[in-house]
């Protein structure tokens, strides 16, 4: 795909702009011809790819993965409770040279780092460093280029769209002792 093709071509490959990772994702499955040809808007994200190779393989998805199986979209019958967001991280330094990221915001090694989360009409861009998030309306405003965060008349919807990104970074933290307990006896609920 065309990283940044022309647009906000600035900042190179590493920023939050929709070219950068809107990517399209084509699977077919011969044994599946039901979804031959279909055309999904859906959300899809790379966490979603291994559990769909494992759902189509007939092997469970463990507990701690976070995406889901893309195998309903291909035998055409589409989840109704599918997610209504994409959540992307991106860390935008270079351990060896500061990128033009880093020097814009004056961050280091550690904070030059930022959180995505997009619906279909809106986008935030939260970022470290005490630095002032971005909102975008990708339905009035696809090429990304009036920040609507520091207008009072959206504060609401940053308000709701920053509650849902840490909610989305709760749910989504490492998992692995979920549901375990210590007692005297071992560990209880712990699968290897």
């Amino acid at each position: 795909h065309g990283e940044a093709l022309g647009d906000h071509h600035l900042w190179g490959k590493q920023n939050p702009y929709e070219p950068c990772y809107h990517i399209p994702l084509i699977i077919r499955d011969p044994r599946l011809p039901a979804g031959h040809g279909t055309r999904v808007q859906a959300f899809s994200e790379s966490v979603d790819i291994t559990p769909t190779l494992l759902d189509l393989i007939g092997l469970p998805v463990p507990a701690c993965m976070d995406g889901r199986a893309l195998t309903p979209f291909l035998r055409a019958r589409p989840p109704e409770n599918w997610r209504d967001h994409v959540f992307m991280e991106l860390d935008f330094a270079e351990p060896d040279s500061p990128t033009l990221w880093q020097q814009a915001t004056g961050t280091g090694l550690n904070d030059s780092n930022l959180s995505i989360l997009r619906e279909d009409r809106f986008k935030l861009v939260h970022f470290n460093a005490d630095l002032p998030p971005l909102l975008f309306d990708l339905q009035n405003d696809p090429h990304e280029l009036e920040n609507l965060a520091p207008d009072p008349a959206h504060t609401a919807l940053l308000l709701r769209l920053t509650r849902k990104l840490l909610d989305h970074q709760m749910t989504h933290r490492d998992h692995s002792l979920t549901g375990v307990k210590i007692t005297p006896d071992g560990a209880f609920g712990y699968r290897p």
